[in-house]
């Protein structure tokens, strides 16, 4: 797919047509200024909305970290240890 380019000033005459083409998969690139870009990209409900079962698995979290059952990494050798055996 192509990478469209378009500056601030295009970006308010042509929005619609815009993001039709981010919706359609296409890459968009809004520049602004000599150094300044942006990249387009469509998200959905579910890349920033948190499922109720998501919640619970957070609250869960904290109730055994209220009570002692979290794990206390002192360097960096005992995290990554930890990491490797989740």
């Amino acid at each position: 797919m192509a990478t469209f380019d378009y500056t601030t000033r295009e970006l308010r005459t042509k929005q619609a047509l815009i993001l039709d083409k981010a919706d359609a998969g296409e890459d968009i690139v809004i520049h602004r200024g000599i150094r300044k870009s942006y990249m387009i990209v469509p998200i959905h409900e579910d890349d920033y909305t948190i499922s109720d079962e998501f919640r619970e698995k957070i609250a869960k979290a904290r109730e055994d970290y209220k009570a002692g059952k979290g794990v206390t990494c002192k360097t960096v050798e005992q995290s990554m240890a930890l990491l490797e055996s989740l």
